[in-house]
């Protein structure tokens, strides 16, 4: 029998534990790597380059002549103060190629990119990629960048075996997620949830809840963990309600955490004013399925405890504001 090794993916804070100080000087020392992803010639010219107050990751440029490539690390979840800071950056420097290199990049910010790349001609190409590390059994960690987002007709540049290779590993990975999330809507419906979205190839999907800008979701994140989340959408509820629903709901944060049995992530989203709360468990979307069914109960589990914990004090605060609303008439 041939003796094979495990693929294993690596936490990025394990190789890189801080961007500025351990990404970004390594990334500038390997871009033939980023380049070979993107099929670009990228030569470094400067780290850490100036933009006006502001400061660029990484300054390259195309040896082909093309011009200036500008790039913005980002070991996290893409969000909007970073979309703005990369196109302060395009704008700066006249850009050819504009690389937002992150952990785990959005389905909005990714379309951002595909609509940007849409409306701009040949001179400016727009790039999105995941950033991710790899091993096999105990072998050192291996980088690898997974371009989720490029050009128009950048995809037809690439070799026919390229093409083939991309589009096996893009379908095999939507089949998976399309069998989890579909399997998971089920399990949900047993239990009165509704399924809010139409999409279920993403590495996300969302549930209705009673309330209005809140909405339960489950994700998968870094490719290792699978997350439940109440979400609180300011631009939905208004961001003085959202602030007053995270308020209410972390002043309890004791109680709610005692009757979960777990702690939980609390988390303040300053650049759009949005909140997050989650638990997470270990598993990828490339488990096996005996592990998929696992993460599948766990996170019904949860979105069903979620529910219970977390909506009864919210209506509490709605019916406080229907209250004071009908006091106020009188």
């Amino acid at each position: 029998m041939v003796d094979l090794g495990a693929i294993e993916r690596v936490a990025l804070k394990d190789v890189w534990p801080h961007e500025a100080q351990d990404f970004t000087p390594w990334l500038a020392d390997n871009l033939d790597n980023l380049g070979e992803a993107l099929g670009l010639d990228l030569e470094l010219q400067s780290a850490e380059a100036a933009v006006g107050p502001f400061s660029l990751d990484v300054l390259a440029h195309d040896a082909d002549g093309n011009g200036p490539a500008v790039i913005e690390n980002q070991l996290g979840a893409t969000d909007h103060r970073h979309l703005g800071q990369l196109l302060t950056y395009a704008t700066g420097y006249d850009a050819y190629a504009v690389v937002w290199l992150v952990r785990e990049f959005r389905d909005e910010h990714r379309q951002v990119l595909d609509w940007l790349n849409q409306r701009t001609g040949d001179d400016t190409q727009f790039f999105g990629v995941v950033v991710e590390a790899w091993k096999i059994d105990t072998s050192r960690p291996a980088p690898h960048f997974r371009v989720v987002a490029m050009p128009n007709g950048w995809y037809k540049q690439l070799s026919a075996a390229e093409r083939r290779a991309r589009a096996r590993i893009r379908t095999e990975q939507e089949r998976r997620y399309e069998k989890y999330w579909l399997a998971l809507v089920e399990m949900m419906k047993e239990h009165n949830h509704v399924f809010g979205g139409d999409e279920t190839t993403n590495d996300w999907v969302w549930f209705e809840s009673e309330f209005e800008g809140i909405t339960w979701n489950v994700s998968f994140q870094d490719g290792s963990r699978g997350f439940v989340e109440l979400y609180l959408w300011a631009e939905d509820m208004g961001r003085e309600r959202a602030d007053q629903v995270y308020q209410a709901l972390e002043s309890r944060k004791e109680d709610i955490e005692n009757e979960l049995g777990y702690r939980l992530r609390w988390e303040p989203f300053e650049e759009h004013r949005d909140y997050r709360i989650s638990a997470e468990h270990p598993g990828s979307i490339s488990d096996d399925e005996e592990t998929f069914a696992e993460l599948q109960r766990w996170m019904r589990d949860q979105l069903i405890a979620f529910d219970g914990t977390f909506a009864p004090i919210i209506q509490e605060l709605v019916d406080i504001d229907a209250q004071a609303a009908n006091d106020g008439d009188e």
